[in-house]
């Protein structure tokens, strides 16, 4: 069997829930792997997967994502002949399939074969280009992910490593609608260091066009200049791990681009890619609903001692949704897939007698010198009666907003139920739906309330921590941020949180107690 016969035979086990427990238990408990286990080659090379998947919703033009995903190929390819001659030789493009149509396929192939014809008059070399089909299973949303097309990505990544002997290549992982530029340089500065970085990302720059915004910047690009000159070429991100060695996920619900990168177009070591495959070939956790990948996988490197990084000088332009209905339907994936490694992680921990999320309560809210983050330990829960102090954890951002965002769900809900539901399509499908009566909705919106209303600035703080983010007013913010940022999106991010908590923690509403929650409207930021 040749290898691009490999990369279109893969057929994949659905990943399940005791599945997505043994890749946490893989990411953040077992650690027999070295993460510095170094594979060195005389010629690494550099390999590139690009997610193209169906996002659950038609778009407005039906072009949109085959028009991008040929930028996307065009751009990663047309750089192969600025890149030093031990990376051209293995210079691999690998296509995670996961709902092209055959239009879409044929005109991907069509821009590789178009960018061979100009390298092989030049010399350069050749792109070398495969295909690796994730078939969606339409029983299990989670198949249609870009994190399940990624994972069979990696699969063929396996055999490239074996077959083409490119061993310490190099993994750019990207999506089908992000653009990204300045490949050589983030490549150069990857493998030129000797700094235990495990991933290096982009500046992110989201954009209503990215083809457009990506072409003004091409011509420099190709031309071989330093897009960003900067003294200092790295930032390190901070991370979701403390130095306790926890999880907190108030930072992480509140500033998950500035604390973690974007996955899409990160730049994986070849070292932290072998140490973290799975034995499988799998790298991301595929949640419920899809997203919240990059957020594991940053944690995952932290835990095996990598660092995380973003390069100063190379971009990417993401695509960003203008249409409100799929944004929100966005937060609302984004809430559910937050609150849903929330309870697995904190099952996970109690099982290996590890603590691997913060006990206690975490508040993020603005004060005059930024965003203050507070810790309230389970002692202090004591004074938040009648909540079951020693059971309690949770994360909320900026208490003000969560409590009138949960007053007017509440009034909602009450007064008339079915408007709502009409009215907001997004929330009410499919995991609403798992609700076993409204009025299990309504006595987690209750409980979370009192959850709220019980953490103010009343109580006394400790574990007292700045955390020097921006407030930014929304109404200063580009359009599609605005919207991003809207009530609406807000209320389907809370309403995601409070289905994943019912569902989660059924019996406990039951009892009129909260033993796990998760609040907290994304915040604008920078």
């Amino acid at each position: 069997m040749s290898l691009h016969q490999h990369a279109h035979d893969i057929s994949p086990a659905l990943p399940s829930h005791d599945h997505r427990q043994n890749q946490l238990k893989q990411i953040f408990v077992d650690r027999t792997k070295s993460a510095y286990t170094v594979v060195r080659h005389d010629e690494p090379g550099l390999i590139n997967i690009v997610a193209s998947y169906d996002d659950k919703k038609p778009p407005t033009d039906p072009l949109a994502r085959q028009n991008t995903l040929a930028k996307t190929i065009e751009v990663l390819a047309a750089q192969l002949g600025y890149l030093p001659r031990s990376v051209r030789d293995n210079f691999h493009i690998v296509l995670a399939d996961n709902g092209m149509t055959a239009e879409q396929l044929t005109s991907a192939r069509g821009v590789i074969e178009s960018v061979n014809a100009t390298l092989r008059q030049s010399g350069t070399g050749q792109v070398k280009f495969r295909v690796a089909h994730a078939p969606k299973d339409p029983a299990n949303a989670s198949t249609a992910t870009a994190a399940y097309a990624r994972n069979q990505a990696f699969s063929v990544v396996r055999a490239l490593r074996e077959h083409d002997h490119c061993f310490g290549a190099p993994v750019l992982v990207t999506d089908d609608d992000s653009i990204t530029t300045g490949v050589a340089d983030m490549l150069a500065d990857l493998t030129g260091r000797n700094e235990r970085i495990g991933a290096v990302a982009p500046l992110n720059r989201r954009a209503e066009n990215v083809v457009a915004q990506a072409t003004t910047i091409l011509p420099s690009l190709w031309a071989g200049e330093t897009l960003y000159p900067t003294a200092q070429p790295y930032r390190a991100f901070p991370g979701i791990i403390g130095t306790a060695g926890v999880i907190d996920f108030c930072l992480l619900t509140a500033f998950g681009g500035t604390r973690v990168p974007k996955t899409c177009s990160l730049m994986l070591d070849g070292n932290a890619v072998q140490s973290m495959q799975s034995d499988a070939g799998e790298i991301f956790l595929v949640c419920p609903e899809g997203s919240f990948e990059d957020m594991l996988l940053s944690g995952g490197l932290e835990r095996q001692g990598y660092k995380v990084v973003e390069c100063q000088q190379a971009e990417v332009f993401d695509q960003v949704r203008v249409d409100p209905h799929a944004r929100c339907l966005q937060q609302f994936r984004w809430a559910f897939d937050h609150a849903t490694a929330f309870h697995d992680l904190l099952l996970l921990g109690n099982t290996s007698n590890e603590e691997l999320v913060f006990n206690g309560i975490s508040v993020l809210q603005p004060g005059r010198d930024g965003w203050q983050l507070t810790n309230i330990s389970a002692l202090e829960q004591a004074k938040m009666r009648p909540l079951q102090a020693d059971a309690v954890r949770a994360a909320i951002v900026h208490p003000t907003e969560v409590r009138e965002l949960l007053s007017r769900i509440d009034i909602e809900l009450s007064t008339d139920l079915d408007r709502f539901m009409t009215n907001h399509p997004y929330a009410f499908s499919g995991r609403m739906g798992s609700f076993r009566t409204v009025e299990t909705l309504q006595r987690t919106v209750k409980l979370c309330r009192e959850l709220v209303d019980k953490t103010t600035p009343r109580i006394p703080l400790a574990g007292f921590e700045k955390v020097e983010m921006p407030v930014i007013a929304v109404d200063a913010l580009p359009p599609a941020e605005q919207l991003r940022f809207s009530l609406e999106c807000r209320t389907a991010r809370l309403l995601g949180n409070l289905a994943a908590i019912a569902l989660m923690t059924s019996n406990d509403i039951e009892a009129g107690t909260l033993r796990v929650a998760l609040l907290g409207p994304r915040q604008p930021t920078l």
